[in-house]
């Protein structure tokens, strides 16, 4: 998710979230903009967060990712990832890795994202609504500080990463799930969000 913060024109949020096929959501992560060390840190919350010199999604970040979430000595088959086909996702070195940690990728070719990627479905809309919602709510405070010329200055880390854990925790749990399903997981296809586009349904029917 990247979401550009209103009144900061050059500011911007970023952070990985993704779901388990059953609903559960995973500890989300964010990144800041920072000298990059590779290292991915966790708190409590839990939430992760590490540095990355343009605060961007990077081929060996998301390997340490992966890692994360699968932990090394989980030997077993049997593991998937859905994603888009951003080039982070599917470099050489990402198939590399994952082949090596006997990790199956499956790639949404491009365009497709908005009816077969559970995050664009629904989950992501609910997560920008609260985040925004607490962004507003900060904009109002007294926690705002200004340079000497009036303009707010960014917020520190600490308090991104707690509009963001709190943002995705309060993600509702059907929300997650209804998503989950109409990504294509629904026993019945015509509950499948694809299935209401007009054009794509007959295409993806007929493939």
């Amino acid at each position: 998710m990247v979401m550009k913060l209103t009144g900061f024109a050059l500011m911007h949020i970023t952070a990985l979230m993704a779901v388990w096929a059953n609903g559960r959501k995973t500890t989300s992560m964010v990144i800041h903009k920072g000298k990059s060390n590779g290292v991915i840190s966790r708190e409590s919350g839990p939430i992760l967060h590490t540095t990355q010199e343009k605060a961007w999604v990077q081929s060996s970040l998301i390997i340490n990712w992966i890692d994360v979430l699968f932990s090394i000595v989980n030997i077993s088959s049997r593991k998937c990832i859905v994603w888009d086909s951003c080039w982070a996702h599917i470099s050489g070195d990402v198939k590399q890795h994952c082949a090596k940690r006997n990790i199956e990728l499956i790639v949404i070719p491009g365009g497709m994202t908005p009816y077969l990627q559970a995050g664009d479905i629904g989950i992501y809309q609910e997560l920008k609504d609260n985040i925004s919602t607490v962004i507003d709510h900060w904009k109002r405070s007294d926690h705002v500080q200004y340079t000497k010329g009036g303009n707010p200055k960014p917020p520190q880390n600490e308090m991104v990463r707690s509009w963001v854990l709190d943002s995705w925790r309060q993600v509702s749990v059907s929300t997650v799930k209804n998503s989950i399903l109409a990504s294509g997981f629904h026993t019945d296809y015509k509950q499948w969000h694809i299935a209401k586009h007009d054009i794509y349904v007959v295409q993806f029917l007929t493939a």
